[in-house]
């Protein structure tokens, strides 16, 4: 409200912002309001929506420390603000925007979107492709398990880079042992096996929508960003189904692909899996 909100435009972008959601009253979104000091606000809850709600509990309980020893959270934090430095001065050199303006609108987009909250300052589909594919790789990321970000979530992505690189060195050095660590801790083999599956099924869930979507004669673009802003419960996608647009003009069948993606990521893949078997409805 201090930034020029009223009360209810506050309340609302307040709730929807922690919550991730990213519904606005108004079409534009947050561009509507013109205002670098209610994104800057915005970006800072949205960034906290983002992290692990248990480690913000552990670390006002136990010791306020952990915030940043926790390696999840240096992760997510760090791949933020790569990711904005990078967009920043792609849009500082492509866009020629002032040094300030893009740098506002890099850090909105890009935590905005990797955090699944959806809010857009901009139409960042009339930026250039170098730009448009930074937007487009954190949509993959996600937040952090234990928040009310969507998508993958950075901790699977972090182990599953840690097993990779694993057995790059296995090839190289057969005989090598060494443990997967996460927070100074080892990290079950079968877990690292349930978090291997999940990420094959989840990009086979995006690819195999995505297609569906070419199939009923949507362009590639709208179809790939699409099939993974759905099924990241972002929002906006690029193309036809950029942060201005929506998705009024697709066929039904091509929503109700959608309405399964959004409904796939949001209870995640094996939650939904599981209603699939025969033996969770014996039992």
């Amino acid at each position: 409200m201090l930034a020029g909100m009223s009360l209810y435009d506050a309340l609302t972008h307040t709730f929807a912002g922690m919550a991730c959601g990213g519904f606005s009253p108004y079409n534009a979104g947050i561009e509507a309001f013109h205002s670098p000091l209610i994104e800057f606000i915005l970006t800072f809850f949205i960034f906290v929506a983002g992290a692990n709600f248990a480690l913000y509990y552990r670390a006002i309980k136990i010791d306020k420390d952990l915030l940043f020893k926790d390696e999840e959270f240096r992760v997510y934090t760090s791949i933020l603000l790569g990711f904005t430095g990078l967009l920043t001065l792609i849009l500082y050199k492509d866009m020629e925007y002032s040094l300030f303006n893009s740098f506002r609108y890099a850090v909105f987009q890009i935590t905005s979107v990797m955090t699944a909250t959806g809010f857009a300052s901009i139409d960042f589909n009339l930026w250039t492709d170098s730009a448009k594919i930074l937007v487009l790789a954190v949509m993959f990321i996600g937040g952090c398990a234990g928040s009310t970000g969507g998508g993958m979530k950075i901790v699977r992505f972090l182990l599953l880079l840690k097993y990779a690189r694993r057995e790059l060195f296995k090839f190289i050095h057969p005989r090598l042992v060494r443990p997967i660590r996460f927070n100074n801790k080892s990290v079950p083999a079968d877990v690292l096996q349930s978090i291997l599956a999940f990420v094959v099924i989840y990009i086979s869930v995006f690819i195999f929508s995505a297609m569906l979507l070419t199939l009923l004669g949507v362009d590639i673009i709208s179809s790939v960003t699409a099939s993974i802003t759905t099924l990241g419960n972002i929002g906006p996608g690029l193309s036809l189904f950029g942060p201005m647009g929506n998705f009024e003009s697709l066929l039904s069948l091509g929503k109700i692909i959608l309405i399964s993606n959004m409904w796939i990521g949001r209870l995640e893949v094996y939650t939904v899996l599981v209603l699939f078997t025969s033996d969770f409805w014996r039992s």
